[in-house]
Protein backbone atom coordinates (compact mmCIF):
# COMPACT_ATOMS: atom_id res chain seq x y z
CA UNK A 1 0.00 0.00 0.00
CA UNK A 2 1.59 3.25 -1.11
CA UNK A 3 -1.27 5.76 -0.96
CA UNK A 4 -2.53 7.23 2.29
CA UNK A 5 -5.18 9.79 3.12
CA UNK A 6 -4.98 12.38 5.85
CA UNK A 7 -8.01 11.89 8.11
CA UNK A 8 -8.30 15.59 8.97
CA UNK A 9 -8.63 16.99 5.43
CA UNK A 10 -8.94 13.92 3.19
CA UNK A 11 -6.03 14.75 0.88
CA UNK A 12 -4.15 11.70 -0.41
CA UNK A 13 -0.42 11.30 -0.96
CA UNK A 14 2.06 8.49 -1.41
CA UNK A 15 3.61 7.18 1.82
CA UNK A 16 7.06 8.54 0.92
CA UNK A 17 5.76 12.08 0.46
CA UNK A 18 3.85 12.03 3.75
CA UNK A 19 6.85 10.65 5.65
CA UNK A 20 9.18 13.32 4.27
CA UNK A 21 6.58 16.00 5.02
CA UNK A 22 6.17 14.85 8.63
CA UNK A 23 9.94 14.65 9.07
CA UNK A 24 10.39 18.16 7.66
CA UNK A 25 7.64 19.54 9.95
CA UNK A 26 9.27 17.84 12.95
CA UNK A 27 12.76 19.12 12.08
CA UNK A 28 11.44 22.68 11.61
CA UNK A 29 9.76 22.44 14.99
CA UNK A 30 12.95 21.17 16.65
CA UNK A 31 14.95 23.99 15.02
CA UNK A 32 12.57 26.51 16.56
CA UNK A 33 12.93 24.89 20.01
CA UNK A 34 16.60 23.93 20.08
CA UNK A 35 18.27 25.22 16.90
CA UNK A 36 19.74 21.81 15.90
CA UNK A 37 17.78 18.84 14.61
CA UNK A 38 19.39 15.51 15.59
CA UNK A 39 17.38 13.52 13.05
CA UNK A 40 19.55 12.33 10.16
CA UNK A 41 17.84 13.41 6.95
CA UNK A 42 18.17 12.16 3.41
CA UNK A 43 16.06 11.89 0.31
CA UNK A 44 14.47 8.67 1.61
CA UNK A 45 13.30 8.04 5.13
CA UNK A 46 14.86 4.90 6.64
CA UNK A 47 14.28 2.64 9.63
CA UNK A 48 17.33 4.26 11.31
CA UNK A 49 15.44 7.52 11.71
CA UNK A 50 12.49 6.04 13.63
CA UNK A 51 14.27 5.84 17.03
CA UNK A 52 15.48 9.44 16.62
CA UNK A 53 11.99 10.64 15.82
CA UNK A 54 10.39 8.77 18.69
CA UNK A 55 13.10 10.01 21.11
CA UNK A 56 12.59 13.63 20.03
CA UNK A 57 8.81 13.41 20.46
CA UNK A 58 9.11 11.64 23.85
CA UNK A 59 11.60 14.25 25.04
CA UNK A 60 9.19 17.03 24.12
CA UNK A 61 6.43 15.27 26.06
CA UNK A 62 8.70 14.68 29.09
CA UNK A 63 9.86 18.30 29.12
CA UNK A 64 6.30 19.56 28.57
CA UNK A 65 7.34 21.27 25.35
CA UNK A 66 4.83 21.90 22.59
CA UNK A 67 4.58 19.09 20.06
CA UNK A 68 5.05 19.76 16.37
CA UNK A 69 2.11 20.80 14.24
CA UNK A 70 2.06 18.71 11.10
CA UNK A 71 0.44 20.47 8.13
CA UNK A 72 -1.06 19.16 4.90
CA UNK A 73 0.97 20.46 1.93
CA UNK A 74 -2.21 20.99 -0.12
CA UNK A 75 -4.49 22.91 2.24
CA UNK A 76 -2.11 23.66 5.16
CA UNK A 77 -4.70 22.08 7.47
CA UNK A 78 -3.58 20.46 10.70
CA UNK A 79 -2.68 16.73 10.61
CA UNK A 80 -3.59 15.48 14.07
CA UNK A 81 -3.72 11.72 13.54
CA UNK A 82 -2.07 8.90 11.64
CA UNK A 83 -2.79 8.74 7.90
CA UNK A 84 -5.04 5.90 6.74
CA UNK A 85 -4.58 3.58 3.77
CA UNK A 86 -6.37 4.82 0.66
CA UNK A 87 -7.52 1.51 -0.82
CA UNK A 88 -9.80 3.06 -3.44
CA UNK A 89 -7.01 5.36 -4.68
CA UNK A 90 -4.68 2.34 -4.98
CA UNK A 91 -7.30 0.43 -6.99
CA UNK A 92 -7.83 3.40 -9.32
CA UNK A 93 -4.07 3.87 -9.81
CA UNK A 94 -3.69 0.16 -10.59
CA UNK A 95 -6.46 0.32 -13.20
CA UNK A 96 -5.05 3.48 -14.79
CA UNK A 97 -1.58 1.91 -14.93
CA UNK A 98 -2.98 -1.30 -16.49
CA UNK A 99 -4.93 0.68 -19.08
CA UNK A 100 -1.92 2.87 -19.84
CA UNK A 101 0.28 -0.17 -20.35
CA UNK A 102 -2.24 -1.62 -22.80
CA UNK A 103 -2.49 1.64 -24.75
CA UNK A 104 1.20 2.56 -24.54
CA UNK A 105 3.31 -0.53 -23.76
CA UNK A 106 6.71 0.13 -22.21
CA UNK A 107 5.84 3.55 -20.79
CA UNK A 108 6.49 3.60 -17.04
CA UNK A 109 4.01 5.60 -15.00
CA UNK A 110 5.29 6.61 -11.54
CA UNK A 111 2.63 6.76 -8.83
CA UNK A 112 4.22 9.90 -7.41
CA UNK A 113 5.69 12.91 -9.16
CA UNK A 114 8.82 12.72 -7.03
CA UNK A 115 9.09 8.90 -7.13
CA UNK A 116 9.96 8.70 -3.45
CA UNK A 117 10.82 5.19 -2.33
CA UNK A 118 9.67 3.97 1.07
CA UNK A 119 12.42 2.19 3.02
CA UNK A 120 10.51 2.01 6.29
CA UNK A 121 7.49 0.21 7.78
CA UNK A 122 4.92 2.99 7.51
CA UNK A 123 2.91 1.79 10.52
CA UNK A 124 6.02 2.03 12.73
CA UNK A 125 6.75 5.48 11.27
CA UNK A 126 3.20 6.73 11.94
CA UNK A 127 3.53 5.49 15.55
CA UNK A 128 6.79 7.41 15.96
CA UNK A 129 5.42 10.69 14.60
CA UNK A 130 2.16 10.44 16.51
CA UNK A 131 3.54 9.22 19.83
CA UNK A 132 1.39 10.36 22.73
CA UNK A 133 3.22 8.60 25.56
CA UNK A 134 6.87 8.25 26.52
Amino acid sequence: MLSFSLKDCGHTFCAGCILLLLRANLCDHIHRLESACPIPTGEVMTENEIPWIKTCICRMISNQLPLPEYRCPKCRGNISSKPVAAFLVEEILDEVNKSSQQLMPGVVRPTCRQRIEVDVDVDIAWDAFFTTQH
